[in-house]
């Protein structure tokens, strides 16, 4: 059994993380393959070069023209490079080719945020820009929103049903119009959130397990009847793009909105807006993009009884940080001897053996019904094994993005296996490192939803 007390990591096997500065502002084509092998992919998809080298010159300019401090710039890009390098590591695992199919939308959408940066927004998206802008951390960005400059939420309630949503607003329903609006939802709760002031109303439902929302929209005519009205997310494209998104009614600057917030990423919140505008009934408005950076916080730990918590969080947090900075595709182990090159793949292919039908093997010391570890308790495909020294000895540790089901975490999930004297793979411990929201980096209104 290797032994667990905490040692200097070997620097040459942690696959050159350790010596792996901050994330680039733009791709170089020009690097070593080998010490690069994610950057060097993205190299060979000329899309995507031209849009890193369009972004790069925005940055430049946004920078002259002192749009926001040259360290925030260049930090919130370090953040996006990062990100963009994690989502290819984990894309050329399934099919190298869709690399520009996969970044393309993202590589667009960063090059009108950045050119967006030194525009002065106006209306409900500048209200708020301006409230994310004092937006850090993992509070209720509707609650947060709702602090700000003429933003008022609609009252929001939950109901067991379409009918006992309706008639807590005592207005007059016809039968037909009950019926439109109750149609489309299954049998489950119901939201409903009202704006008194316009007589605005929305019931809402989230459907399936991507959450996928149902919304029927009404307002109040000038006689006190309830009358239905189109449904800003009526076509199906746009219900499935909403999917997943905390879903808000505000009156900002006494204009009804719609806002489906996006805040799954620790480094963004994404905020699409439908306005209401009299007869010409909800427009789809620009898209707010606040970004933020970020940190590492050690979180759940599973480990053996022979050893402690606090010993993982040291070894797996360096090793995180520098993953988290750079995504390196592979399995090192150029610093082994060759009898521990041997017993570190026994390992390795000891744990991929003991993988899920779907080939996602298990965090150490975990089940399928254990939820401890936040609860992604599963390694996606393209997590890394890496060799780690431990008081002189090698521990096989594994590196990736955890998952349960088809769902995704963009945290860390980390696991660790030793050896015992027979060669028979031994779990040691398993944590997740988890991405918190920081201070934020600057927002943005862009016209593209892309």
């Amino acid at each position: 059994m290797p032994s667990l007390s905490f040692t200097r990591l070997a620097t040459a096997a942690l696959l050159g993380l350790a010596a792996s500065g901050p994330a680039l502002a733009a791709l170089n084509c020009e690097a070593d393959a080998r010490s690069r092998p994610v950057e060097h992919a993205l190299c060979q998809h000329p899309q995507l070069v031209r849009l890193d080298t369009a972004i790069d010159q925005q940055m430049a300019a946004a920078s002259d023209a002192k749009a926001r401090s040259g360290d925030a710039l260049m930090r919130d890009q370090a953040n996006w490079q990062s990100q963009t390098l994690s989502i290819a590591w984990q894309t050329m695992e399934a099919d190298n080719k869709a690399l520009t199919a996969r970044l393309l939308p993202r590589y667009r959408r960063r090059l009108a945020y950045i050119q967006a940066l030194g525009d002065t927004p106006r209306g409900p998206a500048a209200r708020i820009a301006d409230t994310l802008a004092h937006t850090a951390g993992d509070d209720d960005i509707v609650d947060r929103l709702a602090a700000g400059d003429e933003i008022q939420p609609g009252e929001t309630h939950r109901y067991d049903s379409p009918a006992a949503a309706l008639d807590t607003l005592h207005l007059d329903t016809a039968t037909d119009a009950r019926e439109a609006l109750s149609a489309a939802f299954a049998p489950g709760p119901i939201r409903l959130a009202w704006l008194e002031g316009p007589g605005i109303g929305l019931l809402l439902q989230s459907q399936g397990t991507a959450h996928c929302p149902v919304i029927a929209a009404f307002k109040r005519n000038t006689k006190s009847r309830l009358v239905p009205m189109a449904s800003p997310l009526a076509t199906e494209s746009a219900r499935q793009k909403a999917c997943g998104q905390q879903i808000a009614l505000f009156s900002i600057a006494g204009m009804p909105a719609l806002t489906l917030i996006d805040k799954t990423s620790a480094n963004e919140i994404a905020i699409d807006l439908y306005t209401l505008h009299g007869a010409t009934g909800w427009q789809a408005g620009p898209t707010v993009i606040g970004r933020y950076d970020h940190t590492l916080q050690a979180g759940a730990v599973r480990h053996r009884d022979d050893s402690n918590a606090r010993f993982w969080r040291r070894l797996a947090l360096p090793v995180a940080k520098a993953f988290d900075r750079r995504p390196v595709p592979g399995f090192s182990r150029s610093a082994l001897s060759p009898r521990n090159n041997a017993r570190i793949e026994t390992a390795r292919r000891a744990v991929l053996a003991n993988a899920a039908d779907d080939g996602l093997a298990a965090a150490p010391l975990t089940t399928d019904d254990d939820n401890t570890l936040g609860p992604f308790n599963h390694f996606g495909k393209a997590g890394v094994f890496f060799p780690i020294a431990a008081r002189g000895n090698w521990v096989l540790g594994r590196i990736g993005h955890g998952r349960l089901g088809w769902r995704a975490s963009d945290d860390w999930l980390m696991g660790f296996w030793g050896l015992d004297a027979d060669d028979r793979s031994v779990p040691l411990a398993s944590l997740t490192i988890e991405r918190q929201r920081g201070a934020a980096l600057g927002q943005a209104v862009i016209t593209t939803a892309d």
